[in-house]
């Protein structure tokens, strides 16, 4: 390889970049996650195109001004002057790598696939799959609160919110299938 295309930051090596130890760790922990033979339950959490996705996005760390602004909307959601601080990146690299856990990847839309229509999940599954991917908890606090920076910048779109309490419809005399039953849908902007 020639000396000219070596320096383009591409074309370095992970070490030859600047690239800090926790984005390095993040990026590491995704491989590991993404790949069948390195992962402790025998199976990986995601295909390989959402791996290569994942990994992409991890650069948000350490580079919010990566990808020609494609990022742009997410670093500046909260305030046009400010972009996101490091740790704030770092959460919503966490949180979106917990929820590729259940995407479904030729709709991009996050749940469990039935053959005529998306079993949804919650945000409680998605909270035991941030535990099970890095080994830590998360507070529903900043959970929540990068869930909603994920949804001003429009990477998580809700299409729809639909509740249901079985609590009020107790005393109703329905049967289960006569219950009005509401999904919730999110997909992930491409």
């Amino acid at each position: 390889m020639s000396a000219s295309k070596r320096k383009h930051p591409k074309n370095q090596s992970k070490s030859q970049r600047n690239v800090s130890d926790r984005q390095l760790a993040i990026e590491q922990r995704i491989t590991q996650l993404g790949s069948q033979k390195n992962n402790e339950f025998g199976k990986a959490k995601f295909p390989y195109c959402t791996k290569r996705l994942l990994l992409a996005f991890a650069r948000f760390i350490d580079n919010p001004h990566a990808y020609n602004g494609q990022l742009h909307d997410l670093n500046y959601c909260q305030s046009i002057v400010y972009g996101l601080q490091k740790r704030q990146r770092e959460t919503c690299v966490k949180v979106m790598v917990a929820m590729c856990c259940d995407l479904e990847v030729e709709t991009y839309q996050i749940g469990k696939p039935k053959l005529e229509h998306m079993d949804t999940i919650t945000h409680k599954t998605i909270i035991k799959n941030y535990k099970a991917c890095w080994g830590e908890t998360i507070c529903d606090k900043r959970y929540y609160h990068t869930i909603n920076l994920l949804k001003m910048a429009d990477f998580l779109v809700i299409d729809a919110v639909y509740l249901q309490d079985r609590d009020l419809l107790a005393n109703l005399d329905l049967q289960d299938e006569d219950l009005p039953v509401f999904t919730r849908k999110q997909r992930i902007n491409p």
